[in-house]
């Protein structure tokens, strides 16, 4: 009997669900085994949520990532990228700068798919080995914002004529 490839394993136990029945702890596991492509329909959705293209006889999927985890991939311990070539049948480019794409190819689609949710796995405990760096960062300066604020003004003074506004010069409003 074989022994499961390091993968297969690293993929198996890097995130399980745990799950309380009847005050026992169950851990349910992701076993890539059990991933299905039965329907065409799962494959479009796929083909469209993951970027999938088809040209020169290869379908291919890119996209982009935060310049730390380019890093930590390449230092990823129980793992390699040359490992998750042969067990998902493509070819994994990875750059050593992170402002070129992560590129998987591979003549069958599903081996594309396969190999997008397991680096989607790695990089998920890559996520949670991280220390917090910085504050999520809000877009305050789109259209709405701005006309919600500039509306909240308005209500603001209104509201406030006879009080002093942080948003208006005090001298404004006054006979």
């Amino acid at each position: 009997m074989s022994r499961p490839s390091k993968i297969i394993r690293l993929v198996t136990d890097i995130k399980p669900t745990r799950m309380w029945i009847d005050g026992k702890s169950f851990y349910i596991t992701n076993d890539p085994k059990n991933y299905t492509y039965d329907s065409h329909i799962h494959i479009e959705e796929y083909k469209a949520h993951f970027n999938i293209d088809f040209s020169n006889d290869l379908y291919r999927s890119r996209f982009h990532l935060p310049s730390i985890y380019y890093e930590n991939l390449h230092n990823f311990s129980h793992f390699t990228i040359k490992e998750l070539e042969e067990h998902t049948n493509t070819n994994i480019s990875v750059p050593q700068i992170s402002n070129a794409p992560i590129v998987i190819s591979s003549e069958c689609i599903k081996n594309v798919i396969d190999a997008r949710h397991k680096l989607h796995s790695v990089f998920s405990v890559i996520r949670e080995r991280q220390n917090v760096l910085q504050f999520i960062s809000i877009p305050v300066t789109t259209d709405d914002v701005k006309m919600k604020f500039e509306a909240f003004k308005v209500k603001d003074w209104e509201w406030g004529k006879d009080k002093i506004s942080i948003y208006f010069n005090s001298s404004i409003g006054k006979e």
